[in-house]
């Protein structure tokens, strides 16, 4: 058998093992049947990709609404783009303090970072919540209830990129960001975009708990849901 008529149908045993309408026993011998073909026949996951891909147009897609211009959004949105093959810009706009968050990239990869980005932000969100409605009923803390944010933030963003390096080590497979992305930033000409100053507990406790928040939502999200 060729080596294009091994990638189709590994492409469609992969589409399959995410069929939201198959039984768990057809996704699993589908995902366990890809998974043989590509070390029987020594092929990667990268050549998949590529085969996907190839030839399609640079896009830019837009994540959902438009948000408070928060140091961790910023932060979650290029964490999100390193690890999805994809760039990301953000249009702000000064009167409301509002940014939109755009993705640059294959179709592929900007519909599944647009929708990744949405559902964490999302979860970051929550979890922010939990932890500050705790502390504030602890009465447990010296500074303002934004430096501990802060360091929450930092923790729960650094457990995020903790488990994306995991995947990554586990599978064997460096994201890499094609040509033509970082072509079409760079003819964008965009301007380098100012962080405000912040301020930080720098407790221990509180990165502790949300490197470990962090983790664990890295870990719970279904890439299935991305699609």
């Amino acid at each position: 058998m060729e080596t294009s008529e091994i990638i189709e149908r590994i492409k469609k045993l992969l589409t399959l093992s995410n069929d939201q309408s198959a039984s768990k026993g057809e996704v699993e011998a589908a995902a366990l049947l890809a998974q043989k073909l590509l070390l029987k026949n020594d092929l990667s996951m990268e050549e998949l990709y590529q085969s996907v891909t190839d030839g399609e147009k640079v896009e830019e897609a837009e994540a959902k609404g438009k948000y408070l211009v928060m140091w961790y959004y910023v932060s979650l949105a290029n964490t999100i783009a390193e690890n999805f093959r994809c760039a990301v810009f953000f249009r702000t706009n000064t009167y409301y303090g509002t940014r939109q968050v755009i993705f640059v990239g294959k179709r592929v990869d900007v519909e599944i970072a647009k929708n990744a980005y949405d559902m964490l932000r999302r979860r970051l969100d929550k979890d922010i919540d939990i932890f500050e409605k705790e502390l504030k009923e602890s009465k447990n803390y010296i500074y303002s209830i934004a430096a501990y944010r802060n360091d929450y933030a930092k923790g729960w963003l650094k457990g995020l990129e903790t488990k994306f390096e995991n995947q990554v080590a586990q599978y064997a497979l460096v994201p890499v960001k094609p040509p033509e992305v970082s072509n079409y930033i760079y003819n964008l000409d965009l301007h380098t975009m100012k962080q405000a100053s912040r301020y930080h507990a720098n407790d221990n406790s509180t990165i502790d708990r949300g490197r470990k928040d962090g983790f664990r939502a890295g870990s719970n999200f279904d890439k299935k849901e991305l699609r």
